[in-house]
């Protein structure tokens, strides 16, 4: 499927409306750096590309999907910021990668301990939600947060499936409402 794509002068990579919200956040002074200088093409890193791909960096954390939303390839990325001349771009990217993995850190964190959030419905109208917590993304999430994370601590020697527990049901009573597979549903 083909999208109608309207590039403005102003901005050739226009942020979706949602990401444009996201970005209102950003830490834009430590994102701020010089182009790396290339040739002019247009279908080649331009610094208009350049600065989208450091935003969208900041925003997922992923330099695969920051490069494929910009039209580029990761590869590429990468040797953008081996060129000479490229210290400011590299910098940026290094802010704009903490910051993403950061949020992404952080919105693990908030499905593993508050669970996802899906709909049921019966004879095809909504009757309720049913919240779904994920053992595997909680190990993980506790695994992401070493010993020399502030949340880590010395105590997190990491975690495995074979440990005893379910990590992702707290504050649920033992043989609760979500004993079953980690699920709890809620039809009204």
């Amino acid at each position: 499927m083909l999208h109608d794509r309207r590039v403005s002068e102003s901005d050739p990579f226009p942020l979706p409306p949602r990401l444009a919200e996201l970005a209102k956040d950003l830490p834009h002074a430590g994102l701020r750096f010089e182009a790396v200088p290339v040739r002019g093409r247009s279908d080649g890193w331009t610094a208009a590309r350049q600065k989208a791909f450091i935003v969208r960096l900041a925003l997922c954390g992923s330099v695969n999907a920051a490069a494929e939303a910009v039209g580029m390839t990761r590869r590429s990325a990468y040797k953008l910021r081996e060129r000479p001349g490229s210290e400011s771009f590299a910098a940026a990217w290094g802010a704009a990668l903490d910051y993403g993995r950061g949020r992404r850190l952080d919105h693990a964190i908030e499905r593993a301990v508050l669970g996802e959030v899906r709909p049921v419905f019966y004879r095809g109208r909504r009757c309720g939600e049913q919240v779904r917590f994920s053992d595997g993304l909680s190990i993980a999430v506790l695994n992401a947060m070493g010993p020399e994370s502030p949340l880590g601590g010395a105590e997190n020697k990491g975690f495995s499936a074979h440990d005893s527990g379910t990590f992702g049901n707290f504050g649920m009573p033992p043989g609760g409402a979500a004993r079953r597979g980690g699920r709890r549903t809620r039809c009204r």
